[in-house]
């Protein structure tokens, strides 16, 4: 999938009321059976090029995973779309992959250092968001007098992050994001939530300020999609990331958004 095949899907999404748009950050998508591997593009330069085919639709990556990128780097990449996109950035974090780890000669941290790299990673990110020339240490990662020019237009880039079924990560989630992302069934993302809930007020954090957001694979149909959608919607996910796959076309995603605005506004 090229750049004009991306630059319409971005488009129909945008026309067809979804919220935001999010691209893999990822050296290499998953194999496609007889196919081998989808073209892909660099996340950020790509999220780059559809803030200019775009208005309005917020832009992200799905998820940049721990490891790959520098935080402070990563923090000053996201501040530079937020800035070309007019305040429309998004900083989605999350777990990586051991395939792309290996292929690209870059040392996969152990679960455990994941986790601290992680938290450094989000103080880092916040602190560069807000404060002009910011100090933090971290276990892994400091930096000092990072300075953030041109300044995000966002007060603060929203993080998003994503899990699954990882205590640590949930509890980082409550205490740095504003959103967190799960991919599973219904009764996963009711286990999720629940304890993500139980985090905020531990924290003393209002756990409304966290939205619990829901990942579902591309569907058969549009009646599918609503379906799916709903289901998680009952086990309190409040919204929905809908994963296309490489043979996705414009009109299948602009369907989806009608549907789903349709059904749930």
């Amino acid at each position: 999938m090229l750049f004009p095949e991306m630059s319409a899907l971005a488009r129909a999404a945008e026309d067809a009321g979804f919220d935001a748009i999010f691209v893999p950050d990822h050296f290499g998508q998953n194999r496609v059976e007889g196919a081998g591997h989808p073209p892909t593009f660099d996340a950020f330069t790509l999220l780059g090029a559809l803030s200019t085919q775009t208005e309005r639709v917020r832009l992200g990556s799905f998820v940049s995973p721990i490891a790959t990128r520098n935080p402070a780097v990563l923090a000053k990449t996201a501040t530079t779309l937020d800035v070309i996109s007019d305040g429309r950035a998004l900083f989605c974090y999350g777990a990586p992959w051991d395939d792309e780890h290996r292929g690209f000669a870059i040392t996969l941290p152990d679960s455990t250092e994941q986790s601290e790299r992680l938290e450094d990673t989000l103080r880092i990110a916040r602190a560069m968001f807000t404060e002009k020339e910011p100090n933090v240490s971290g276990k892994y990662f400091s930096i000092r007098g990072a300075f953030n020019e041109p300044r995000p237009i966002q007060a603060s880039i929203p993080i998003i992050l994503g899990g699954n079924e990882d205590r640590r990560t949930l509890f980082i989630s409550a205490e740095y994001a504003n959103a967190y992302v799960v991919y599973g069934a219904p009764e996963i993302l009711r286990h999720e939530f629940d304890a993500l809930d139980e985090y905020c007020v531990a924290l003393r954090r209002d756990s409304n300020e966290v939205e619990k957001i829901c990942a579902v694979t591309a569907p058969a149909s549009v009646n599918e999609l609503v379906d799916r959608v709903g289901s998680r919607f009952d086990e309190g996910g409040q919204g929905v990331i809908v994963l296309a796959n490489p043979s996705t076309d414009a009109q299948t995603v602009f369907s989806w958004g009608k549907a789903l605005v349709g059904a749930f506004g």
